[in-house]
């Protein structure tokens, strides 16, 4: 059985400038709401209470862990045309604004339990978040990410890839002989259940690392998914010969052929222009 390590950057980077920033615009907008319910009592001459408004206005702090949550999620949910990305989204928004109401609800009626005389029911709070907030609510979680990804995006920073997220070196043991393969030297990997099968020019290395994780810690620049079971280095394709349906044969440089599926034309099209 082979065995294999992986040598590559560092993977978590904690808070960074863009959650500062991120939090600092949630208590802006925050103190803001508070604001104006002040404001509207003044004006409407009703009572005031500010326990009750800060308590109330917390449901816009829920936002910072939540969303910290998808930035975690979108990237391991990968897609492939614009339906997946637009249903990814949606599903996400719509199960995280659940979960946002839901945890406000608890924590809500549970500090009013605590600091009030007359504690808030949980339906009530309930039924005023889902009329007042959900709308804000499930946009933020599913379409704020995707069109304006600024404050809190969910791509790969705009920086080297290869020397802070994907690996460049392989260490493989196979039987008591232990070997360095540098990435670029790999021209395919396959899945070969129940492992993952290797391929460099001479050789090929067993492991049971999934073709998903492969794929995570590779470069896409240089390594595609060209079909569910097999990812390919581009710079060792020699040929593509067409089957006619779609399909393509690719042809390495180390004389293996490889089918490309049609289903995964969108990750190796290019290709076909070089």
């Amino acid at each position: 059985m082979t065995s294999i390590s992986i040598s590559q950057g560092k993977s978590h980077k904690g808070l960074n400038g863009k959650w500062g920033l991120f939090f600092l615009f949630l208590m802006f907008f925050y103190a803001l709401n508070i604001l104006q319910d002040l404001l509207s009592a003044v004006l409407r001459n009703t009572g005031f209470y500010w326990s009750e408004t800060l308590l109330y206005n917390s449901y816009w702090l829920w936002f910072l862990p939540l969303l910290f949550m998808v930035d975690l999620l979108l990237p391991r949910m990968r897609s492939r045309s614009f339906l997946q990305k637009f249903s990814i989204h949606l599903l996400v928004g719509v199960l995280f604004s659940a979960l946002h109401i839901l945890i406000f609800t608890g924590f809500f009626t549970l500090m009013s339990h605590l600091l009030f005389e007359n504690p808030h029911r949980f339906m009530g709070i309930l039924k005023s978040a889902l009329s007042n907030q959900s709308y804000i609510t499930l946009m933020t979680y599913a379409f704020v990410p995707w069109v304006f990804g600024g404050i809190v995006h969910f791509k790969k920073p705009l920086k080297d890839p290869v020397k802070d997220n994907y690996i460049d070196l392989l260490f493989v043991k196979s039987g008591v002989h232990n070997f360095r393969i540098p990435v670029d030297t790999i021209q395919c990997i396959y899945s070969n259940r129940p492992y993952t099968e290797i391929r460099t020019h001479k050789r090929g290395f067993l492991h049971n690392y999934s073709l998903v994780r492969f794929e995570n810690s590779l470069d896409p620049k240089t390594f595609i998914r060209v079909h569910k079971s097999v990812i390919v280095n581009k710079k060792y394709i020699r040929q593509l010969k067409s089957r006619g349906n779609g399909d393509y044969d690719a042809e390495l440089t180390n004389g293996e052929m490889v089918r490309f599926s049609r289903h995964l034309r969108n990750n190796w099209e290019c290709l076909l222009n070089q």
